[in-house]
């Protein structure tokens, strides 16, 4: 029987699979479905079994990102530890750029760097000084997380700097630093004099701008999430516009050119957590776990390769001809019980979680749901609910029996064992939904989560179950 025939028949055998366990309670040995019916060799078996899972918080130093988000300012947080976040963007160089307009005796009017934001994590009204530094140091072709920015900005030419408080900006949520007109004035120059110079994103970057390196030097109660670092130079250009008696007049108006970073271009974000030593403590003396992101701490979901063995042999004994017999988990549903949160603390839970093997990790966000290799064993939860304080991932089966399949080996006797632990990460994720009406509400992007937030998950003493339904077939010739 192929596995797209299993599919087709899980649906309906599931519910009889439900039905049959009802009525022998939660007994653990399997029940033969059509028994006296059938023939032998065409006997479908069921199974009820628990699985331990161990569970534990380990670091996670650096985060993949695609997106053109990065986070500035810092938070002191009583419950889970200080976050400090700055970065270095990017501008997106405009092939063939030339002023639209001539300014007026070549004069350059203001420059300004513009960062653009949609909310604030923390203590909005407490004040923040953010600087602007122009760097001189390539920066690496990597879009990981780092924890220290300082290879990249020795060298760097501060640019300016502003007091400001994120309430002030209730309406367009922006922060407006003035910075030098030479930077304008150089651009004006190199559209005229190497026009070359904006061929290509590597020549703007080589002779023109490598980088804008944000940071923030004063206050420690907010950081704000910034969707949009932008350079605009502003300047004065002629015209001339006709007077309402039909005379052509000399008229001066205002105009800019725009420079911003955008997500195709790759970003530097530090991500800097302090006092995390609490949350690594190990073994947690009250069977809790921590998850703190971006690039803080997760939670790892652990289960031993004997335990899957012992689940791989109590299936084997549903039939005593090996060689015929086939197995598939059928369900595997994953419920994680969330602490009530701590009224001290700035940060919230996060809205969905990732579940993935460990050493898929490396490369799932770079490919993510494009390879359906990776996408298969890698599930989100359904979003948290304030209410019910859990998450929930409704079926992890696959994951479960891919690891199982890809890990196992037959010993001299004919029986099977699986050869290498499972290892879950639990990560903070956003998701990405189709605007197409034709998609509507399908998924198409999983990234991780560039926003603070943190959670306490409640296992137990030192372990827990999780329930698994199996089912065993013949493989009919």
């Amino acid at each position: 029987m192929n596995r797209t025939l299993l599919h087709i028949l899980q649906t309906p055998l599931l519910i009889c699979i439900l039905c049959t366990l009802g009525l022998t309670s939660c007994n653990d040995a399997y029940s033969t479905l059509g028994g006296s019916l059938r023939p032998e060799r065409d006997l479908v078996t069921a199974r009820g079994d628990s699985l331990i899972f161990r569970a534990e918080t380990i670091p996670l130093d650096s985060i993949y990102s695609r997106s053109a988000i990065s986070l500035l300012g810092q938070i002191s947080d009583p419950v889970f530890g200080d976050f400090e976040a700055s970065y270095i963007n990017r501008l997106q160089c405009a092939p063939g750029f030339t002023f639209s307009r001539k300014p007026v005796n070549d004069r350059i009017d203001s420059v300004n760097i513009i960062l653009s934001y949609y909310s604030g994590v923390g203590d909005t009204t407490t004040w923040g000084k953010a600087q602007v530094y122009e760097i001189t140091k390539p920066l690496p072709k990597s879009r990981y997380s780092v924890d220290d920015l300082t290879p990249y900005t020795q060298g760097a030419k501060l640019l300016g700097e502003l007091t400001y408080r994120p309430s002030d900006t209730t309406r367009v949520k922006g922060l407006t630093i003035r910075v030098p007109n030479e930077l304008g004035e150089r651009f004006l120059k190199a559209s005229r004099e190497h026009p070359e110079w904006f061929a290509s994103q590597e020549a703007f970057e080589s002779n023109l701008l490598r980088g804008l390196y944000v940071t923030t030097t004063t206050g420690t109660g907010h950081v704000i999430s910034v969707y949009s670092t932008a350079l605009r130079i502003f300047y004065t250009y002629e015209t001339k516009q006709k007077s309402s008696k039909g005379v052509d007049s000399t008229v001066y108006k205002p105009t800019w050119e725009i420079f911003t970073n955008n997500k195709s271009l790759y970003a530097l974000n530090s991500l800097k957590h302090s006092y995390l030593e609490k949350l690594l403590k190990k073994p947690s003396p009250d069977g809790k776990t921590y998850i703190k992101s971006p690039a803080g701490v997760v939670t790892k979901l652990s289960c031993s390769k004997e335990e899957l063995s012992r689940l791989l042999h109590e299936y084997e004994k549903m039939s005593k001809d090996k060689k015929d017999f086939g197995w598939v988990i059928n369900e595997g549903k994953l419920q994680i019980a969330v602490d009530v949160p701590n009224v001290d603390t700035h940060f919230n839970p996060p809205p969905q979680l990732l579940l993935i093997p460990k050493d898929s990790v490396a490369h799932f966000f770079a490919r993510s749901i494009n390879d359906p290799l990776v996408a298969s064993t890698a599930f989100v939860s359904g979003r948290y609910s304030v209410l019910e304080r859990n998450y929930t991932f409704s079926n992890i089966s696959h994951l479960i029996e891919a690891h199982m399949r890809g890990n196992m080996v037959t010993d001299a006797d004919g029986t099977h064992r699986v050869t290498k632990d499972l290892e879950l990460l639990l990560i903070p994720v956003a998701t990405e939904l189709a605007s197409t009406p034709s998609s509507a509400g399908q998924t198409v992007a999983i990234t991780n989560l560039l926003y603070p937030s943190a959670v306490q998950l409640k296992w137990g003493a030192k372990e827990f179950k999780l329930g698994v339904i199996g089912t065993g077939f013949y493989n009919r010739r």
